[in-house]
């Protein structure tokens, strides 16, 4: 071998020698960096469990404690402290610190106890026909009675249709309803407490569960995260004899009425999307909580406790929103960002743009925007945010951004990146605060579009949701078009219906390229349908044997037990009946200065 080729393959086995040791070197700084990634993140899952321990306490204790006697807690390898425990007043101020190989993790929170609607039992109706026998047992200070209903029966038949000219006509009122209940309630010491929308506007945005539509989001938010701690049957004989007791299921919905035949117990969530009848003769044991549903097609719900009941935990009765409305989505999408029309340049679909009306009979109210996961519904066809996606620089990074919050619908957002576990959040609350930019729990942190995952939305209450009715100029001065999709598309400020937004930024200038609005709609250009559908509801709301029919036994025992309930998945760590005022974060790396654990 000449002189130049031993040159040539020690160059070779230089350039060789370098790249593996490159290669290792960047092989060990990327296990480095997952290994930090996964120490920050047990850290942070820990405190957070710590956090929801105290609250838990707290809550059980009826918002009072005034210390915390419980010393370091060990568990998965980390270590749990609670330091700083103080009360003053009704106000609650603790932090919980957590470590994990030498990372630790603070949360520091503040809650407010409120005892408004911390109720075992609620009642949400347009009308109730009780009867409740002096003999039952009814182990609870307050019955909660939302008015929901009867103010969205009053704003569409009164105020935007003028179809009649008071509920009275319908002999429906507030004040009636109350009395029916108070009235039925006169054998026991149980007051009465009215949520009306004053409390509701106020607490949408809190923590805490507070009124029967917060208790469904919370419970549906638990379905759709934990699939396997579900079941779902379409009768009663499927059931066998008791549920959730030795089979490590959570939760159980059923599809429909459900009449139960014969003795039967459970533990943890039940979900009757329809009647529930427990006849005289029959035993029924349930400890946790059972939410009654039924559909808005059913104007005459029942709920009869005639048999042998023993429920500890809490009971609500949820009707759904009245049989009026549907949900819609509009999109809109301008690439240049100039927005120089309300509704994009880019997607020209229909008469002015992308519109799905009536989603809710295609899709149900559940929008999907983007999912990797195989078997995920495919809803492009209406949103085309994927498309959108397709035309982002691929230099570029991302974020979402939630607008027109005060219209949530209600809903939950289920965003998550890469990597990460699935999150739900309330759309109320915004975006969690690991994914949510500093400034802005309305807004994501900018991301990159590869690394997103999972993105959708899903409306439990419509009602909820920004009202667009095609109902004339008188209803919507705003915008010199008579029906809401219009209005939508050619007002900047999308009527203030709830909308999903969509941002690129190469890093100095974010640009808004899509949009996507959801709104409670009803077309009235079907004039027919539209007459028929009105009429029947007038209909049926005139008959005096409509609305709940309640009856609670003398062999009926309902016992308040927050404890049962704060056992369950979906309230671990919820906070009845708390506001929460602020939690704050801190983080230290091992040996970082500051770090907690280091000597001083």
């Amino acid at each position: 071998m000449g002189k130049g080729a031993l040159v040539a393959a020690a160059f070779v086995l230089a350039t060789t020698m370098t790249m593996l040791f490159n290669a290792q070197l960047k092989s060990q700084e990327t296990e480095q960096r997952e290994y930090k990634r996964q120490a920050n993140f047990m850290a942070r899952e820990l405190a957070l469990e710590g956090r929801k321990a105290v609250l838990a306490e707290w809550v059980g204790k009826g918002g009072t404690l005034t210390s915390w006697l419980g010393g370091p807690v060990f568990r998965d390898g980390g270590r749990i402290l609670v330091s700083g425990l103080t009360q003053s007043g009704s106000v609650l101020d603790f932090t919980v610190q957590a470590d994990y190989d030498s990372t630790v993790h603070q949360v520091r929170s503040r809650y407010s106890w409120q005892n408004f609607a911390v109720n075992p039992f609620q009642l949400k109706t347009w009308r109730v026909n009780p009867t409740i026998s002096s003999l039952a047992t009814l182990d609870f200070d307050s019955l909660a009675l939302d008015d929901q209903n009867i103010q969205d029966l009053e704003d569409i038949l009164v105020d935007d249709l003028g179809i009649i000219g008071s509920l009275g006509e319908v002999n429906i009122d507030w004040a009636d309803l109350v009395n029916d209940v108070t009235l039925a309630t006169s054998g026991h010491s149980v007051g009465i407490t009215e949520i009306t929308q004053a409390e509701r506007d106020f607490y949408a945005t809190q923590e805490g569960i507070f009124f029967p539509d917060q208790i469904n989001q919370v419970v549906t938010e638990f379905s759709l995260a934990n699939p396997s701690l579900l079941q779902t049957v379409d009768d009663f004989y499927s059931l066998g004899t008791d549920f959730g007791i030795n089979d490590g299921l959570q939760m159980l919905t059923v599809e429909g009425d459900l009449n139960i035949t014969s003795n039967f117990a459970g533990k943890g969530i039940l979900v009757v999307e329809g009647d529930l009848v427990i006849p005289s003769g029959i035993d029924f044991e349930w400890d946790g909580i059972i939410l009654v549903k039924p559909p808005s097609s059913n104007m005459n719900p029942v709920v009869d406790f005639s048999g042998n009941v023993n429920i500890e935990g809490m009971f609500v009765t949820l009707q759904e929103p009245i049989n009026a409305g549907h949900m819609d989505l509009s999109v809109m999408r301008d690439m240049s960002g100039a927005w120089a029309l309300p509704n994009g340049t880019d997607i020209q679909d229909q008469d002015v743009l992308k519109h799905t009306h009536d989603y809710t009979s295609k899709q149900g109210n559940y929008v999907v925007f983007h999912s990797d996961r195989a078997g995920a519904p495919n809803h492009q066809g209406y949103n085309k945010f994927d498309e959108t996606l397709s035309q982002i620089s691929s230099s570029d990074s991302i974020y979402l951004e939630i607008y027109n919050h005060t219209n949530h619908g209600l809903g939950l957002i289920q965003f998550d990146l890469i990597g990460q576990d699935a999150i739900f959040q309330s759309v109320p609350a915004g975006f969690d605060t690991t994914l949510a930019d500093p400034g802005n729990k309305y807004r994501t942190a900018v991301f990159d579009p590869a690394d997103l995952e999972h993105f959708d939305i899903t409306i439990t209450r419509l009602s909820s949701l920004r009202k667009l009715w095609d109902t004339g100029n008188p209803y919507l001065p705003e915008c010199t078009y008579d029906s809401g999709p219009h209005c939508v598309w050619h007002t900047h400020n999308r009527m203030n219906a709830l909308t999903i937004r969509l941002f690129s930024t190469d890093g100095v200038t974010a640009t808004r390229v899509y949009e996507a609005s959801l709104y409670w709609h009803k077309r009235t250009d079907e004039e027919e349908e539209f007459n028929e559908d009105m009429a029947d509801l007038v209909s049926g709301l005139q008959d005096l044997n409509n609305g709940l029919d309640l009856t609670i036994g003398d062999n009926t025992s309902i016992k308040s037990d927050l404890g049962a309930i704060l056992n369950l998945g979906p309230f671990s760590g919820v906070s009845f009946g708390a506001t929460h005022l602020g939690t704050w974060h801190r983080q230290w790396a091992p040996g970082e200065t500051g770090n907690p654990l280091l000597s001083p």
